[in-house]
Protein backbone atom coordinates (compact mmCIF):
# COMPACT_ATOMS: atom_id res chain seq x y z
CA UNK A 1 0.00 0.00 0.00
CA UNK A 2 1.32 3.49 -0.53
CA UNK A 3 0.05 7.28 0.02
CA UNK A 4 0.07 9.85 -2.43
CA UNK A 5 0.23 13.31 -0.72
CA UNK A 6 -0.90 16.63 -2.13
CA UNK A 7 0.31 19.97 -1.67
CA UNK A 8 -2.30 22.52 -0.43
CA UNK A 9 -3.02 24.97 -2.37
CA UNK A 10 -5.75 26.68 -4.11
CA UNK A 11 -6.37 24.51 -7.19
CA UNK A 12 -8.20 24.87 -10.60
CA UNK A 13 -11.44 22.93 -11.39
CA UNK A 14 -9.39 21.03 -14.37
CA UNK A 15 -6.88 20.35 -11.58
CA UNK A 16 -8.98 18.64 -9.15
CA UNK A 17 -10.36 16.28 -11.65
CA UNK A 18 -6.92 15.00 -12.25
CA UNK A 19 -6.24 14.21 -8.83
CA UNK A 20 -10.01 12.82 -8.34
CA UNK A 21 -8.59 10.30 -11.38
CA UNK A 22 -5.36 9.94 -9.46
CA UNK A 23 -7.08 9.07 -6.45
CA UNK A 24 -9.22 6.21 -7.90
CA UNK A 25 -6.37 4.91 -9.52
CA UNK A 26 -4.68 4.57 -6.34
CA UNK A 27 -7.63 2.74 -4.62
CA UNK A 28 -7.93 0.54 -7.44
CA UNK A 29 -4.10 -0.29 -7.51
CA UNK A 30 -4.37 -0.91 -3.97
CA UNK A 31 -7.44 -3.38 -3.93
CA UNK A 32 -5.43 -5.39 -6.73
CA UNK A 33 -2.66 -5.63 -5.05
CA UNK A 34 -4.92 -6.93 -2.22
CA UNK A 35 -5.88 -9.62 -4.28
CA UNK A 36 -2.72 -10.60 -5.81
CA UNK A 37 -1.11 -10.86 -2.09
CA UNK A 38 -4.47 -13.39 -1.10
CA UNK A 39 -4.14 -15.14 -4.10
CA UNK A 40 -0.57 -15.54 -3.88
CA UNK A 41 -1.06 -16.50 -0.22
CA UNK A 42 -3.38 -18.90 -0.83
CA UNK A 43 -1.52 -20.53 -3.60
CA UNK A 44 1.30 -21.48 -1.03
CA UNK A 45 -1.18 -22.49 1.57
CA UNK A 46 -2.37 -25.25 -1.34
CA UNK A 47 1.05 -25.87 -2.37
CA UNK A 48 2.01 -26.43 1.50
CA UNK A 49 -0.91 -28.74 2.09
CA UNK A 50 -0.06 -30.76 -1.65
CA UNK A 51 3.76 -30.98 -0.53
CA UNK A 52 2.34 -32.01 3.27
CA UNK A 53 0.06 -34.63 1.53
CA UNK A 54 3.04 -36.30 -1.00
CA UNK A 55 5.24 -36.11 2.13
CA UNK A 56 2.78 -38.43 4.10
CA UNK A 57 1.85 -40.57 1.09
CA UNK A 58 5.90 -40.66 0.03
CA UNK A 59 6.19 -41.54 4.12
CA UNK A 60 3.42 -44.34 4.81
CA UNK A 61 4.44 -45.83 0.83
CA UNK A 62 7.87 -46.14 2.34
CA UNK A 63 6.52 -47.72 5.61
CA UNK A 64 4.52 -50.37 3.71
CA UNK A 65 7.29 -51.25 1.59
CA UNK A 66 9.38 -51.95 4.68
CA UNK A 67 6.54 -53.71 6.12
CA UNK A 68 6.42 -55.84 3.05
CA UNK A 69 10.30 -56.40 2.54
CA UNK A 70 10.54 -57.41 6.40
CA UNK A 71 7.09 -59.81 5.85
CA UNK A 72 8.80 -61.36 1.95
CA UNK A 73 12.54 -62.15 3.62
CA UNK A 74 10.84 -63.93 7.05
CA UNK A 75 8.65 -65.54 4.31
CA UNK A 76 11.89 -66.25 2.34
CA UNK A 77 13.79 -67.33 5.34
CA UNK A 78 11.46 -69.45 6.47
CA UNK A 79 10.41 -71.02 2.94
CA UNK A 80 14.03 -71.48 2.60
CA UNK A 81 14.56 -72.88 6.07
CA UNK A 82 11.64 -75.57 5.02
CA UNK A 83 12.97 -75.96 1.56
CA UNK A 84 16.51 -77.07 2.70
CA UNK A 85 15.06 -79.51 5.64
CA UNK A 86 12.87 -81.19 2.52
CA UNK A 87 16.02 -81.39 0.46
CA UNK A 88 18.42 -82.68 3.54
CA UNK A 89 14.89 -85.46 3.72
CA UNK A 90 15.41 -86.00 0.17
CA UNK A 91 18.80 -86.72 0.49
CA UNK A 92 18.40 -89.15 3.44
CA UNK A 93 15.53 -90.73 1.39
CA UNK A 94 17.48 -91.04 -1.99
CA UNK A 95 21.21 -92.44 -0.25
CA UNK A 96 18.70 -95.35 1.83
CA UNK A 97 16.80 -96.33 -1.07
CA UNK A 98 20.41 -96.53 -2.79
CA UNK A 99 21.38 -98.07 -0.48
CA UNK A 100 18.79 -101.16 -0.26
CA UNK A 101 18.78 -100.96 -4.16
CA UNK A 102 22.48 -101.55 -4.08
CA UNK A 103 21.99 -104.12 -1.66
CA UNK A 104 19.51 -105.34 -3.51
CA UNK A 105 22.05 -105.41 -6.59
CA UNK A 106 24.25 -107.21 -4.80
CA UNK A 107 22.02 -110.02 -3.74
CA UNK A 108 21.24 -110.41 -7.19
CA UNK A 109 24.75 -110.82 -8.16
CA UNK A 110 25.07 -113.02 -5.38
CA UNK A 111 22.22 -115.21 -6.62
CA UNK A 112 23.74 -115.15 -10.52
CA UNK A 113 26.89 -116.19 -9.25
CA UNK A 114 25.45 -118.90 -7.34
CA UNK A 115 23.19 -120.09 -10.03
CA UNK A 116 25.75 -119.25 -12.48
CA UNK A 117 27.77 -122.30 -10.19
CA UNK A 118 25.54 -124.40 -10.16
CA UNK A 119 24.60 -124.59 -14.30
CA UNK A 120 28.31 -124.99 -14.74
CA UNK A 121 28.63 -128.13 -12.52
CA UNK A 122 25.25 -129.50 -14.13
CA UNK A 123 26.86 -128.48 -17.90
CA UNK A 124 29.66 -130.45 -16.65
CA UNK A 125 28.01 -133.35 -14.88
CA UNK A 126 25.61 -133.30 -18.81
CA UNK A 127 29.06 -133.86 -20.62
CA UNK A 128 30.09 -136.28 -18.49
CA UNK A 129 26.74 -137.98 -18.74
CA UNK A 130 26.44 -137.44 -22.72
CA UNK A 131 30.16 -138.92 -22.67
CA UNK A 132 29.28 -142.02 -20.79
CA UNK A 133 26.47 -142.42 -23.13
CA UNK A 134 27.92 -142.07 -26.44
CA UNK A 135 30.27 -144.68 -25.21
CA UNK A 136 27.08 -146.64 -24.13
CA UNK A 137 25.76 -145.88 -27.41
CA UNK A 138 28.96 -146.98 -29.04
CA UNK A 139 28.76 -150.31 -27.70
CA UNK A 140 25.16 -150.80 -28.20
CA UNK A 141 25.70 -149.88 -32.24
CA UNK A 142 28.71 -152.02 -32.28
CA UNK A 143 26.60 -155.07 -30.42
CA UNK A 144 23.47 -154.45 -32.54
CA UNK A 145 26.39 -154.77 -35.89
CA UNK A 146 27.38 -157.92 -34.60
CA UNK A 147 23.82 -159.35 -34.10
CA UNK A 148 22.51 -158.04 -37.07
CA UNK A 149 25.61 -159.87 -38.95
CA UNK A 150 24.71 -162.89 -37.41
CA UNK A 151 21.28 -162.57 -38.34
CA UNK A 152 22.31 -161.66 -41.99
CA UNK A 153 23.57 -164.56 -42.11
CA UNK A 154 21.15 -166.85 -40.36
CA UNK A 155 18.93 -165.27 -42.73
CA UNK A 156 20.46 -166.08 -45.88
CA UNK A 157 20.87 -169.84 -44.83
CA UNK A 158 17.32 -169.68 -44.00
CA UNK A 159 16.51 -167.70 -47.32
CA UNK A 160 18.67 -170.59 -49.17
CA UNK A 161 17.13 -173.29 -47.43
CA UNK A 162 13.72 -172.24 -48.09
CA UNK A 163 14.35 -172.16 -51.25
CA UNK A 164 15.42 -175.60 -51.53
CA UNK A 165 12.30 -176.68 -49.43
CA UNK A 166 10.62 -174.54 -52.33
CA UNK A 167 11.62 -176.42 -54.97
CA UNK A 168 10.30 -179.64 -53.18
CA UNK A 169 6.78 -178.06 -52.15
CA UNK A 170 6.16 -176.94 -56.24
CA UNK A 171 6.85 -180.44 -57.30
CA UNK A 172 4.04 -181.40 -54.56
CA UNK A 173 1.85 -178.51 -55.33
CA UNK A 174 1.71 -179.36 -59.27
CA UNK A 175 0.69 -182.79 -58.13
CA UNK A 176 -2.04 -181.69 -56.01
CA UNK A 177 -3.36 -179.16 -58.04
CA UNK A 178 -3.40 -181.67 -61.09
CA UNK A 179 -5.61 -184.00 -59.10
CA UNK A 180 -7.51 -180.74 -57.06
CA UNK A 181 -8.27 -180.05 -60.74
CA UNK A 182 -9.87 -183.32 -61.58
CA UNK A 183 -11.94 -182.86 -58.55
CA UNK A 184 -12.97 -179.61 -60.06
CA UNK A 185 -14.33 -180.64 -62.99
CA UNK A 186 -16.03 -183.28 -61.85
CA UNK A 187 -17.81 -181.21 -59.01
CA UNK A 188 -18.60 -178.58 -62.00
CA UNK A 189 -20.58 -180.98 -63.64
CA UNK A 190 -22.04 -182.18 -60.49
CA UNK A 191 -22.85 -178.14 -59.61
CA UNK A 192 -24.59 -177.82 -63.40
CA UNK A 193 -26.34 -181.05 -63.47
CA UNK A 194 -28.14 -179.74 -59.86
CA UNK A 195 -28.47 -176.48 -61.46
CA UNK A 196 -30.68 -178.33 -64.26
CA UNK A 197 -32.28 -180.28 -62.26
CA UNK A 198 -33.88 -177.25 -59.80
CA UNK A 199 -33.93 -174.41 -62.66
CA UNK A 200 -35.56 -175.79 -65.20
CA UNK A 201 -35.51 -173.20 -68.10
CA UNK A 202 -33.11 -170.48 -68.23
CA UNK A 203 -34.92 -167.77 -66.78
CA UNK A 204 -35.20 -170.26 -63.80
CA UNK A 205 -32.13 -170.57 -64.10
CA UNK A 206 -30.41 -167.21 -63.67
CA UNK A 207 -32.60 -166.06 -61.33
CA UNK A 208 -31.55 -169.72 -58.95
CA UNK A 209 -27.87 -168.67 -59.57
CA UNK A 210 -28.66 -165.02 -58.39
CA UNK A 211 -30.46 -166.14 -55.08
CA UNK A 212 -27.37 -168.47 -54.74
CA UNK A 213 -24.67 -165.85 -54.94
CA UNK A 214 -27.13 -163.44 -52.97
CA UNK A 215 -27.31 -165.86 -50.20
CA UNK A 216 -23.37 -167.44 -50.59
CA UNK A 217 -22.08 -163.20 -50.21
CA UNK A 218 -24.65 -161.89 -47.56
CA UNK A 219 -22.78 -163.35 -44.53
CA UNK A 220 -19.19 -161.78 -46.01
CA UNK A 221 -21.16 -157.72 -46.42
CA UNK A 222 -23.35 -157.97 -42.89
CA UNK A 223 -19.69 -158.65 -41.30
CA UNK A 224 -17.95 -155.62 -43.00
CA UNK A 225 -21.15 -153.27 -42.22
CA UNK A 226 -23.60 -153.88 -45.03
CA UNK A 227 -27.25 -154.27 -45.13
CA UNK A 228 -29.33 -155.84 -47.34
CA UNK A 229 -32.03 -155.15 -49.16
CA UNK A 230 -33.42 -157.53 -51.79
CA UNK A 231 -30.48 -157.66 -54.49
CA UNK A 232 -28.95 -154.62 -53.00
CA UNK A 233 -26.56 -153.86 -50.18
CA UNK A 234 -26.45 -150.61 -48.71
CA UNK A 235 -23.82 -149.13 -45.81
CA UNK A 236 -23.38 -145.32 -44.85
CA UNK A 237 -19.89 -143.30 -44.56
CA UNK A 238 -21.17 -141.07 -41.79
CA UNK A 239 -18.22 -140.20 -40.70
CA UNK A 240 -15.56 -140.03 -43.73
CA UNK A 241 -15.90 -135.99 -44.82
CA UNK A 242 -15.28 -136.10 -48.86
CA UNK A 243 -16.85 -134.05 -51.84
CA UNK A 244 -19.61 -135.39 -53.83
CA UNK A 245 -17.10 -136.75 -56.39
CA UNK A 246 -14.95 -138.51 -53.93
CA UNK A 247 -17.62 -140.26 -52.50
CA UNK A 248 -18.74 -141.59 -55.43
CA UNK A 249 -15.27 -142.80 -56.43
CA UNK A 250 -14.97 -144.37 -53.11
CA UNK A 251 -18.39 -146.32 -53.74
CA UNK A 252 -17.13 -146.78 -56.95
CA UNK A 253 -13.85 -149.03 -55.13
CA UNK A 254 -16.64 -151.49 -53.49
CA UNK A 255 -18.22 -152.17 -57.54
CA UNK A 256 -21.65 -150.20 -56.38
CA UNK A 257 -22.39 -146.49 -56.24
CA UNK A 258 -24.16 -143.51 -54.69
CA UNK A 259 -27.53 -144.94 -52.74
CA UNK A 260 -30.45 -144.50 -55.39
CA UNK A 261 -32.62 -147.53 -55.68
CA UNK A 262 -32.15 -147.80 -51.93
CA UNK A 263 -33.79 -144.60 -51.35
CA UNK A 264 -36.62 -145.60 -53.16
CA UNK A 265 -37.40 -148.91 -51.46
CA UNK A 266 -40.05 -148.15 -48.65
CA UNK A 267 -38.47 -150.76 -46.60
CA UNK A 268 -34.97 -149.22 -46.56
CA UNK A 269 -36.42 -145.77 -45.77
CA UNK A 270 -38.38 -147.23 -43.26
CA UNK A 271 -34.92 -148.60 -41.45
CA UNK A 272 -33.98 -145.20 -42.55
CA UNK A 273 -36.46 -143.35 -40.33
CA UNK A 274 -37.50 -146.07 -37.65
CA UNK A 275 -35.40 -148.49 -36.79
CA UNK A 276 -32.33 -146.11 -37.07
CA UNK A 277 -30.34 -148.87 -38.90
CA UNK A 278 -28.62 -146.13 -41.52
CA UNK A 279 -28.60 -143.32 -39.40
CA UNK A 280 -26.40 -140.71 -41.76
CA UNK A 281 -28.31 -137.46 -41.63
CA UNK A 282 -26.76 -134.93 -44.19
CA UNK A 283 -25.06 -137.39 -46.61
CA UNK A 284 -24.58 -138.03 -50.48
CA UNK A 285 -26.79 -139.69 -52.53
CA UNK A 286 -26.99 -140.80 -56.18
CA UNK A 287 -28.85 -137.72 -57.00
CA UNK A 288 -27.65 -135.14 -59.50
CA UNK A 289 -28.83 -132.16 -62.25
CA UNK A 290 -25.20 -131.62 -63.55
CA UNK A 291 -26.17 -132.52 -67.13
CA UNK A 292 -29.33 -130.36 -67.67
CA UNK A 293 -30.26 -127.74 -64.74
CA UNK A 294 -33.41 -128.87 -63.06
CA UNK A 295 -33.65 -132.27 -64.83
CA UNK A 296 -32.35 -134.22 -61.21
CA UNK A 297 -31.63 -137.68 -62.24
CA UNK A 298 -30.81 -141.10 -60.06
CA UNK A 299 -27.00 -142.88 -60.40
CA UNK A 300 -28.74 -146.31 -61.52
CA UNK A 301 -31.02 -144.31 -64.45
CA UNK A 302 -34.25 -144.14 -61.70
CA UNK A 303 -37.14 -141.70 -61.51
CA UNK A 304 -37.93 -139.50 -58.49
CA UNK A 305 -40.24 -141.86 -56.55
CA UNK A 306 -42.06 -139.05 -53.59
CA UNK A 307 -43.39 -141.92 -51.55
CA UNK A 308 -39.97 -142.58 -50.18
CA UNK A 309 -38.16 -139.67 -50.97
CA UNK A 310 -39.27 -135.38 -51.35
CA UNK A 311 -37.46 -131.86 -51.71
CA UNK A 312 -37.54 -130.10 -48.34
CA UNK A 313 -39.55 -127.04 -48.01
CA UNK A 314 -38.40 -124.27 -51.01
CA UNK A 315 -35.95 -127.24 -52.30
CA UNK A 316 -34.42 -127.38 -54.60
CA UNK A 317 -33.60 -123.48 -55.48
CA UNK A 318 -30.24 -123.56 -57.10
CA UNK A 319 -28.17 -121.19 -54.79
CA UNK A 320 -26.11 -118.85 -57.15
CA UNK A 321 -26.64 -121.09 -59.50
CA UNK A 322 -24.05 -123.53 -58.14
CA UNK A 323 -26.14 -126.37 -56.31
CA UNK A 324 -25.94 -129.32 -58.87
CA UNK A 325 -25.57 -132.29 -56.11
CA UNK A 326 -28.67 -133.93 -53.65
CA UNK A 327 -28.11 -134.51 -49.78
CA UNK A 328 -30.25 -136.17 -47.27
CA UNK A 329 -31.02 -132.97 -45.44
CA UNK A 330 -33.40 -133.97 -42.53
CA UNK A 331 -36.70 -136.58 -42.12
CA UNK A 332 -40.14 -136.39 -41.93
CA UNK A 333 -42.71 -139.21 -40.69
CA UNK A 334 -42.88 -141.37 -44.24
CA UNK A 335 -39.79 -139.37 -46.25
CA UNK A 336 -36.00 -138.98 -46.43
CA UNK A 337 -36.04 -134.51 -47.62
CA UNK A 338 -33.23 -133.74 -49.59
CA UNK A 339 -31.76 -130.42 -50.38
CA UNK A 340 -29.49 -128.84 -53.25
CA UNK A 341 -25.85 -127.67 -52.18
CA UNK A 342 -22.58 -127.47 -53.82
CA UNK A 343 -20.62 -130.44 -54.97
CA UNK A 344 -17.32 -129.12 -53.63
CA UNK A 345 -18.58 -129.42 -49.98
CA UNK A 346 -17.73 -132.33 -47.19
CA UNK A 347 -20.20 -134.31 -46.19
CA UNK A 348 -21.02 -137.89 -45.32
CA UNK A 349 -22.02 -140.57 -48.00
CA UNK A 350 -24.03 -143.69 -48.50
CA UNK A 351 -23.03 -146.28 -50.93
CA UNK A 352 -25.12 -149.14 -52.68
CA UNK A 353 -24.13 -152.51 -54.48
CA UNK A 354 -25.96 -154.11 -56.51
CA UNK A 355 -26.28 -158.37 -56.63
Amino acid sequence: MFTVKYNVYEESPSRKTHEDQVNVHGDDCDRRSKNALGQLKEMCMRRTVLMSCLLLIMTVGLATIYVLHFELQGAWNRESTDLGRKYQQLRDKQDTEFADVEAKYQKLRDKQDTEFTDLDQKYQQLGEQQDKESTDLEGKYQQLGDKHDNETRLLRNNIEQNKRDADVVNQNTKSHLMNLTASFEKKDGQLMALINENAGDSANRSEWMSAALIGAVTPLYTSLGWTRSGRLFYKCFGSEKVDYSTAQANCQKYHGRLASATLRDPIVVRNLLIAGRLDCRDAWIGFVDRQTEGVWKWSDGGVMNNITTGWNENEPNDLDANEDCAHIHTKSQNKLLLNDIICTLKLGYICEIPI
